[in-house]
């Protein structure tokens, strides 16, 4: 009957442990909860001070321009965004040219240009390289750097273009935006073994008389090539005149030749393979 009892005890603490042990993780789990619901709270109302102090400052919206429209400058590590003018801003502008200097010397890894200063109502220096313009021009051409520092005249550029023939010039654009223009000044950065024919030429009789040998490569056409303003005339940055497609024809005369006091010839030949080679440009005076 004791021993009952003892049973009985023993069961009712059981029970009443239990009891105690539930009742204890349901506070706590009240207690989380609470904790979590005030946690919320707080943060909500971080969130809602932020909103005030944001609303109360200006908001500053990035509008996206077109690449055409506006040059992305980096200036002291700022980015601004300069919008190109037109050419209409600068048709009733006075264009003058050759009032700067300009030379470059060429490195193995970089050309640095350096010019005469121009400082009348100076807004700003553009440095022009073009590799298709042998007479380039601002807004025409892009820039590759923007220097509104008068008393800085000198570029290192390490972006030229292997391959090709690079066209320097300098623009002074002065508060009235007017341009005063450098000479150009002309690398010729391909490679020495595309010059694979040699370009003879005479004037006679008012003609222009080229002929040239073929090449030991396969060739798929010839493309003669006239510029008065390029001296080094190459397809495609200038237009041809003539192109042949008979690669046994290694003459050409030229009849129209009296528009102009002096002509630069040259000769692209694209290769079987699509490679392009050229020969040695010259030039022919008309005296």
């Amino acid at each position: 009957m004791k021993t009952k009892n003892n049973d009985k005890i023993f069961y009712v603490v059981i029970i009443i442990l239990i009891i105690i042990l539930t009742n204890t993780n349901k506070k706590t789990t009240n207690l989380s909860d609470e904790n979590i619901i005030n946690d919320n709270d707080k943060i909500i109302e971080d969130i809602n001070e932020i909103d005030e102090i944001i609303s109360q400052e200006p908001i500053i919206e990035k509008i996206p321009v077109e690449e055409k429209d506006f040059n992305i400058i980096i200036d002291n590590n700022e980015e601004i965004i300069e919008k190109i003018p037109t050419e209409k801003e600068f048709e009733n502008n006075e264009i003058i040219k050759n009032n700067i200097t300009l030379e470059i010397l060429q490195g193995e890894n970089e050309i640095e240009l350096k010019w005469t200063p121009f400082i009348e109502n100076l807004k700003y220096y553009k440095v022009i390289r073009s590799t298709k313009n042998p007479d380039p021009k601002y807004p025409q051409d892009k820039f590759i750097k923007t220097i509104s520092d008068p008393d800085t005249i000198n570029f290192v550029d390490t972006k030229f273009k292997n391959g090709l023939i690079n066209y320097y010039i300098i623009a002074a654009i002065k508060n009235d935006m007017s341009a005063v223009y450098s000479n150009v000044v002309i690398i010729d950065l391909r490679n020495p073994e595309d010059q694979v024919i040699t370009l003879n030429g005479e004037y006679k009789n008012n003609e222009v008389i080229l002929n040239w040998k073929k090449p030991n490569k396969p060739v798929k056409y010839y493309r003669v090539i006239r510029s008065s303003t390029n001296p080094f005339p190459t397809y495609p940055q200038d237009s041809y005149i003539k192109t042949f497609t008979n690669i046994n024809d290694t003459t050409y005369t030229d009849l129209d030749t009296l528009k102009d006091e002096y002509n630069y010839y040259g000769i692209t030949i694209i290769f079987g393979d699509n490679s392009i080679g050229y020969s040695n440009p010259i030039k022919i005076e008309y005296v």
